[in-house]
């Protein structure tokens, strides 16, 4: 016959040593060699049973699908050229040539301003769309990460709790023998 010692002691390093193992896998799955791989086995392995009891408390199974916002970026080069009025022009053309060229230069420096001005008020626009992105990817990212390690969270809760089961046992076996 077995003593009591012995299956106390046994119970107590078992206990000790599913609540270390599910303390880790509760707290840091990541830092589990192979958590990734684990914990795909284990979702194809018990997926039936989280879906049945998703069914049985009537809450739908759960599907996510990410939609990512298509980029366009083209380029284009810029031509420049050189105007001048012919040699030997009069000089009321030389002034009518001067003068359309003044206007044209002010009507292109008024263009060019509104589209720095455009491009300063998109630009701002631009940037909060972008820090909204980031944030939602980032929020994204957290919560695959934590869907992606979720049977082994669980895992490591059932093995806390088989832990302090075996340390109960444990407790209750030493007192019985008392």
């Amino acid at each position: 016959m077995v003593s009591v010692s012995v299956v106390a002691a046994t119970l107590l390093a078992s206990g000790a040593i599913l609540e270390l193992g599910g303390i880790v896998l509760v707290g840091s799955p990541d830092l589990f060699p192979y958590g990734r791989r684990l914990s795909a086995w284990l979702r194809r392995r018990f997926g039936w049973i989280v879906n049945r009891v998703r069914r049985l408390i009537g809450r739908p199974r759960v599907h996510t699908t990410g939609l990512g916002r298509p980029v366009l970026i083209s380029r284009a080069s810029s031509v420049s050229a050189v105007r001048s009025i012919r040699e030997g022009a009069p000089l009321e053309d030389q002034v009518a040539f001067l003068l359309r060229r003044d206007q044209e230069a002010q009507r292109r420096e008024n263009e060019l301003s509104g589209r720095l001005t455009t491009l300063d008020e998109e630009t701002g626009k631009r940037l909060e769309a972008l820090r909204e992105s980031m944030e939602q990817h980032v929020a994204d990212s957290l919560t695959a990460a934590h869907e992606e390690y979720l049977p082994l969270r669980v895992l490591g809760v059932l093995l806390l709790v088989a832990g302090v089961g075996c340390l109960t046992a444990a407790a209750f076996v030493q007192g019985s023998a008392s």
